[in-house]
């Protein structure tokens, strides 16, 4: 006989109740049906042969008997009211807060950057969709598709994905919402993640049979499209992490992996971003995470060999057309400090003309370079460059336009001159800051330069001396930047320069047309490529042999030209960069004209100097594999000691050298200890920075060649000079009277910074003292010195300067502006016309 338990019997009558509400108004007999399904579930039991039948066995049998069909739905299992709230208000928020960080890069710009591309975006705006979805399943009777716990579990392993990153920052966020009553941001991935959870909950429970089914897929399917679309990034991070190593093997490896695999644009970006050191959980497992700026910069020359800001500046806000909806303020990190840094987005040089007056019987030229900074973003900024001067040459004037009015620069000793340009750019005034980065160069600061499409206007006066190819070609080599900040755009240089004497140029963009008060004028436009590939101003004959020119402290300066031809030794050095890569067999052709010429080739490659010697050494070099960014300071430091043994000098080839790699200290103790040790003729074969030669800034040893033709041309010219095959031009300035033709007063500038080299290279304190008195007394930008213009004369005097008055020692030089030279020449005429008609008149 069959026994039922009370809990079986119980669970048969709450089984019949509760289908007793769908069989009432469906036109059937509730009584009927109710018994007809209990007789069937007895047969049941008694079919299974069960002695004693449980609650176990009842749920069995039942469930397998499946829904009674009446004809009518029965009512859908009511869902709690908080798993409605918890589903719209995770989507929501998770909505507004993907909106709010494409507009603002809020995020990316103070932590790190949860949307970097599109597709990441995509994939966190699947999170409330499919949160929504899953929920708008759950309200309709009909059962759901098969894919929707495949889409539902791809919304939880983004959300997932997404509360792990900004698990660090939650505790931030609710300490927030508790103090502030804000910071719900922070919490949008954890809210989101619970909106899918109950959204899925409410599907499992009105339909019990879909549960589970297809979800763990989904969320794999999430974490691989994570993985696909994370993989370069983090595996950048990683080879980053490698490379910035103390470990010279590990380093070399994280390089290897960047040069192969890395990702240029996430490398780039990393250049900017200045993280709050937040870290990234996923990268924790690699024991990795995202190096600081400083590094980064290293890194990236290292990998590609160029400079980063050689390229424009990556959209810190977002990749792939990612558009700000912001204020548009543009934050630059490098402000007021004494680097270039990264390109600063919407700041850009408006204009530039370059007017000139060459003296050709005393080689020397004065050169005022006139510029416009253009600022579009919203707030202020501060443009910086690195401008190559003409071989020999410094800043004699710089003057800025505040107002309207032009003021002009107060020249002092260096640090004095930072301090007070840092001091005014602290109180948002209108300072301008001239230093020099190494021999013939300089940076130039200048801030504010207005928002909103304001401006700001700056003049820099440049005294420099023809620099001589051979002792019958003169060049002055064209000032051009190195390094910026800023876009130049389509910008072309408006250039016009004249001479009383015969003077010619190559280029395309410049052509002669006569002046007026001049024999000869050169003018045209150009753009700075050409500028930095070297653009010269040749002079048609040699300068006098002696001349003289006055000295404002009283008595004059004399200045000499004389030949001559020696034999010296050459080591050559070369720059193993991957930029150098298309001059290499250039390089190799010069170096083959004379081998017996080079004591050694020396090139920085890889982690090693190779060097090679004798007839062999032009064909090795012809080899040389270029990678990445080297640093060529042991090969500088093996190249001088090579020279100093062969009594010779070194010839240095190089590319852009935005970073210092290795300390330079044994450089500048060589030179120290043998003020008259090798020459180091530095050859650029392309424009750029040379961060090694700011390295050396004080050094009169390191000598810049004039770039005038091919590199190979260039190079093989100064090998025979170096040779004795061609004659080399010997100048001396010397104050005290003499014979020859009169000419400015900047020959006496010239005097003057020869001096300062001298002293400075002696290395005792009281010769550094004199000559930096020197450098101030004649208004030159020296290693000592530097210039600054202040807005008022009260804040020069607040910072301990002198006010500039330029009725004090050298006179201030002045071009007139071509337009200006037009309107006198026009003048003129028509006062001739005048008084020719009036004498006719009167005749």
């Amino acid at each position: 006989m069959m026994e039922w338990t009370p809990a079986a019997k119980d669970e048969l009558n709450r089984h019949l109740e509760n289908i007793r509400p769908g069989l009432e108004g469906s036109g059937a007999d509730p009584a009927e049906v109710l018994d007809d399904i209990r007789r069937h579930v007895e047969e049941e039991a008694l079919r299974e042969r069960l002695s004693v039948v449980t609650e176990v066995d009842v749920r069995r049998i039942t469930s397998r008997m499946g829904p009674v069909s009446t004809g009518v739905e029965p009512p859908p299992t009511p869902l709690p009211t908080h798993w409605k709230s918890f589903v719209y208000f995770g989507s929501i928020l998770a909505v507004v807060t993907v909106v709010i960080e494409i507009m603002t890069r809020m995020c990316a710009g103070s932590f790190m950057d949860p949307l970097p591309t599109p597709w990441h975006a995509a994939l966190a705006l699947s999170v409330p969709l499919g949160a929504m979805v899953t929920w708008r399943l759950a309200l309709r009777t009909a059962p759901p598709p098969s894919w929707s716990a495949l889409g539902t579990g791809f919304s939880w392993g983004i959300a997932l994905y997404y509360s792990i990153v900004f698990l660090p920052l939650m505790p931030l966020g609710a300490v927030a919402i508790v103090g502030f009553g804000m910071g719900l941001l922070p919490l949008a991935p954890f809210f989101s993640l619970l909106a899918v959870i109950f959204a899925y909950k409410a599907l499992a429970l009105r339909f019990p049979a879909k549960r589970l089914a297809g979800l763990t897929a989904g969320i794999a399917l999430s974490w691989g499209a994570l993985f696909v679309i994370e993989l370069p990034d983090k595996a950048t991070v990683v080879g980053m992490d490698w490379a910035a190593s103390p470990e010279a093997g590990k380093a070399q490896k994280g390089l290897s992996f960047l040069r192969r695999f890395g990702s240029a644009e996430h490398m780039l970006r990393a250049c900017y971003m200045r993280r709050s050191g937040m870290p990234d959980l996923l990268l924790l497992t690699f024991g990795s995470g995202p190096v600081p700026t400083d590094k980064a910069r290293n890194i990236y020359f290292k990998v590609f060999g160029v400079p980063f800001n050689s390229l424009p500046a990556p959209d810190l806000r977002g990749r792939s057309g990612m558009r700000d909806l912001a204020t548009g303020f543009v934050f630059d990190p490098e402000q007021g400090g004494e680097v270039v840094g990264g390109r600063v987005k919407d700041l850009a040089l408006a204009s530039s003309r370059l007017d000139g007056s060459v003296d050709g019987l005393a080689a020397l030229g004065y050169f005022a370079w006139t510029m416009t900074l253009q600022n579009a973003s919203s707030n202020q900024q501060e443009a910086r460059a690195v401008l190559a001067l003409p071989p020999g040459g410094a800043v004699s004037r710089v003057t800025l336009w505040v107002n309207g009015e032009e003021r002009e620069a107060a020249f002092s000793q260096r640090g004095k001159a930072q301090q007070a340009y840092q001091q005014v750019v602290q109180r948002r005034r209108d300072p301008v800051l001239v230093t020099t980065r190494g021999p013939d160069r300089v940076m130039v600061q200048l801030f504010p330069v207005p928002p909103n499409g304001g401006t700001m206007k700056v003049r820099l006066g440049i005294t420099a001396p023809a620099a001589a190819l051979t002792a019958d070609e003169w060049v002055f080599q064209l000032p051009s930047i190195c390094e910026r900040n800023f876009g130049l755009g389509d910008l072309k240089h408006s250039i016009w320069i004249e001479s009383k004497q015969g003077i010619r140029s190559l280029a395309a963009g410049l052509a002669a047309e006569p002046a007026a008060g001049k024999a000869h004028a050169l003018r045209g436009e150009v753009r700075e490529s050409d500028l930095a590939a070297g653009l010269v101003v040749s002079l048609e004959s040699p300068p006098a042999k002696a001349v003289t020119g006055p000295d404002a402290f009283g008595g004059s300066v004399h200045q000499t030209v004389d030949s001559t031809a020696a034999r010296t030794p050459v080591v050559l050095v070369v720059d193993g960069s991957k930029s150098m890569e298309s001059h290499v067999p250039a390089i190799a052709r010069a170096a083959s004209g004379d081998p017996a010429a080079l004591a050694a080739v020396l090139a920085a490659a890889g982690d090693d100097v190779a060097q090679w010697s004798g007839a062999e050494a032009a064909g090795r070099l012809a080899g040389l594999k270029t990678v990445g960014g080297q640093d060529n300071v042991p090969a500088l430091i093996r190249g001088w000691d090579a020279a100093a043994a062969a009594g010779g000098a070194v010839v240095w080839v190089h590319g852009p050298l935005p970073v210092v790699l290795s300390p330079v200290e044994g450089l500048t103790q060589r030179w120290e200890r043998r003020p008259d040790g090798p020459v180091v003729y530095e050859v650029p074969a392309i424009g750029g920075a040379n961060a090694v030669a700011g390295a050396l800034d004080a050094s009169n040893r390191l000598v810049r060649v004039p770039r005038k033709g091919t590199l190979e041309q260039d190079l093989a010219g100064l090998l025979d000079r170096l040779s004795g095959a061609r004659p080399s031009a010997v100048v001396k300035r010397s104050r005290g009277g003499g014979s020859g033709p009169r000419t400015s007063e900047h020959l006496a500038r010239l005097w003057a910074l020869d001096e300062v080299r001298r002293l400075l290279a002696s290395g005792s304190a009281k010769d550094r003292s004199a000559a930096q008195d020197l450098a101030v007394r004649y208004r030159l930008v020296t290693p000592l010195t530097g210039a600054v213009v202040l807005e008022t004369d009260e804040q020069y005097k607040q910072a301990g300067l002198e006010v500039p008055d330029p009725s004090k020692g050298p006179s201030v030089p002045i071009i007139p502006e071509p337009g200006t030279s037009v309107l006198i020449g026009l003048s003129l005429l028509v006062f001739l016309w005048w008084t020719r008609r009036r004498r006719s008149c009167a005749a």
